[in-house]
């Protein structure tokens, strides 16, 4: 999400995913909204030995209806959105071991994956599955299929391109099959074999599994293969397993053939992004693959951080016929329509810097006029540049303030017990090594010196960066779909500043990101939306008779956590809550140097997860 005042605008956000690693934007005089927060995962992020040897996960693809709510002519049309499957624990499907669903947020697929131990971390006491579900802006390969009439159009790293018709799955026969390339020319079928037909180009094969849509390019021959995956990668009922799927839009998941340019191209395509389109995804997904594994009694946990961990609040609301129940970690459900104060987000980032300083928190509070003062004067900027290492000539008090906003921020919201590498590398405990920067005395009364010091905590811990571009705006993750979110119905409200924050004095104005939206897509945002399909209002009054099996987990050194439920709605509903915790830091791997609260607040998650279990293998036993 993004942070927005009348004059400054989001966090390219991300969490931006460490997005962008250099400098999200924070204000920006068009942009008016915060990105959502999200789980944060670097690719080069070591895992946790916990996980063991084995590869963390098989990317799979599922042939998804374009539109579930809908039924004209173009609803009907299919994308392939992405899934990662893990296997090696589960119990299997004749023991009706449990799947553990990890409920995709605004990004690629894998970072959350790479990031979300405890999944893998309790898998195998569950014996479970895990599954890690991509959101709907993030398509695959544009592959319509699944074995009942479908077409096969894999988008290839080269000009030629496949088309493939089959039905009735698990057979040979096919519709037909046809090859051509970009200039008109043409392979033949080489082969076939059973339940399936190959055909040779060059190294490379793109395998489409009936069952379970997974690609896999091994070399050798271009293949088709229906049903070959049906066990899970051989995992059949020996071991527990896992699976992750995307949110559409996001990643690879992307519908329109695949093709980002034209799934973003305007309001019309850009329209089928959203969170109930997603969950519908989700349950289309779960119950299909339950069914091709034979497992259509294992129970279903859904988990989720931040916007995923909304998600899976969510879909235990909506869907309560697939899910048992959900973990819904840092999950701002409560950051809609006035229910939590605008101010509430740069409240509690103040109160984390303050409370390891107060010259720290004076010294940044202090800092955006001296900023402002110096910009104004002859040679200033260029004193700005050098003072921060900027790494052109093209600087801007707005975007120096954005980039400074930034690490402040994203910094708060990771500030973890442990070394992490998220957005990037940072070490335990970041805010009070930001505060140790601008508490240093070899800095004297230079506060240039003193903020430079602080903003290398975030932006280069490791100390290979040499300059900033404070220009960046790249997208490495894919999380460009959250604008459009935050255009429709995300309407959070984060960017309010009281006197007593760091930050300058401001205001949210709604009226600044009706603005940007109708301009940037022409849409107005729906800012009662949420609220109206997923409530929130007086929300333990409304869900104590109704929901169920629910962990809202908050930590509140995390700025989300004052948009977060944390007190107990039922006996049914609960919240734990961690007065050290950050973003989602009970999702992370554990580590031998994790404290003892956050050992403990695991082991309540996992004590409430296992009664869940064994209430439903009860209620299995007496339905039998």
């Amino acid at each position: 999400m993004k942070k927005m005042t009348e004059s400054r605008s989001p966090f390219l956000f991300w969490f931006s995913f460490f997005c962008l690693l250099h400098s999200l934007p924070v204000h920006s005089a068009k942009s008016s909204h915060r990105r959502f927060p999200s789980l944060l995962i670097s690719p080069g992020e070591k895992i946790s030995p916990s996980a063991g040897q084995n590869q963390l996960y098989r990317t799979k693809y599922f042939t998804q209806v374009l539109d579930h709510f809908n039924y004209y002519p173009k609803s009907n049309e299919t994308f392939q959105q992405r899934y990662l499957i893990n296997d090696t624990f589960w119990g299997g499907a004749k023991s009706n071991a449990p799947i553990f669903v990890y409920t995709g947020n605004e990004g690629n697929i894998e970072w959350f994956a790479e990031n979300t131990g405890f999944l893998y971390d309790t898998a195998p006491h569950f014996k479970a599955l895990i599954i890690f579900i991509e959101a709907d802006l993030v398509r695959g390969p544009e592959v319509g299929t699944r074995a009942s009439g479908a077409r096969l159009w894999p988008d290839l790293l080269t000009k030629p391109r496949l088309g493939v018709d089959w039905f009735d799955e698990g057979r040979t026969t096919t519709k037909g099959v046809w090859l051509s390339d970009d200039d008109g020319g043409n392979w033949s079928r080489s082969s076939t074999r059973d339940r399936g037909i190959v055909l040779e180009y060059w190294d490379m094969v793109w395998h489409a599994s009936a069952g379970l849509g997974g690609w896999r390019c091994d070399g050798g021959r271009f293949g088709v293969d229906h049903g070959s995956d049906h066990d899970v990668g051989g995992g059949g009922d020996d071991q527990a397993g896992s699976n992750s799927a995307r949110h559409r839009f996001y990643g690879k998941s992307l519908p329109f053939g695949g093709k980002k340019d034209v799934a973003y191209s305007n309001a019309s395509t850009l329209g089928y992004l959203s969170s109930t389109q997603a969950l519908a995804d989700y349950a289309s997904l779960i119950i299909d693959l339950k069914k091709n594994l034979t497992g259509t009694d294992s129970p279903v946990v859904v988990f989720g951080g931040s916007y995923g961990g909304m998600l899976a609040a969510w879909f235990r609301l909506k869907y309560p016929h697939v899910t048992i129940g959900a973990l819904a970690s840092s999950s701002p459900i409560l950051n809609f329509e006035n229910i939590t104060s605008p101010d509430s987000f740069n409240n509690i980032v103040t109160k984390d810097f303050r409370s390891e300083s107060e010259s720290c928190y004076r010294v940044i509070k202090g800092s955006w006029e001296n900023i402002k003062d110096t910009a104004k004067q002859p040679g200033g900027l260029e004193l700005l540049r050098k003072s921060f290492k900027i790494c052109t000539n093209n600087i801007s008090v707005d975007d120096l303030q954005n980039w400074l906003e930034t690490a402040y921020l994203y910094t708060a919201m990771t500030d973890y017990p442990t070394p992490s590498n998220f957005m990037s590398p940072m070490p335990a405990y970041p805010v009070k090594q930001m505060c140790k920067a601008i508490d240093d005395p070899t800095t004297g009364n230079d506060t240039f010196a003193k903020l430079y010091g602080a903003a290398t905590v975030y932006y280069n811990y490791s100390g290979t960066a040499k300059c900033f571009d404070l220009n960046d705006k790249s997208d490495p993750h894919d999380l460009g779909g959250w604008d459009w979110q935050a255009c429709t119905e995300m309407i959070m409200q984060t960017d309010g500043n009281n006197e007593e924050s760091m930050f300058p004095p401001s205001e949210w104005q709604y009226k600044d990101q009706v603005s940007y939206c109708e301009e940037t897509y022409g849409v107005e945002p729906r800012p009662t939306w949420i609220t109206t399909e997923f409530g929130g209002h007086d929300i333990k009054r409304v869900l104590r008779r109704f929901g169920s099996n629910i962990i809202f987990f908050n930590g509140l050194r995390d700025p989300w956590s004052g948009g977060g439920v944390l007190t107990n709605i039922s006996k049914r509903i609960v919240a734990i809550v961690a007065k050290e915790g950050a973003h989602h830091v009970d999702l992370r791997f554990k580590t031998s140097e994790d404290p003892e609260w956050l050992n403990d607040v695991r082991k309540q998650e996992i004590k409430i997860i296992a009664k869940w279990i064994s209430e439903y293998y009860h209620d299995l036993a007496d339905k039998h």
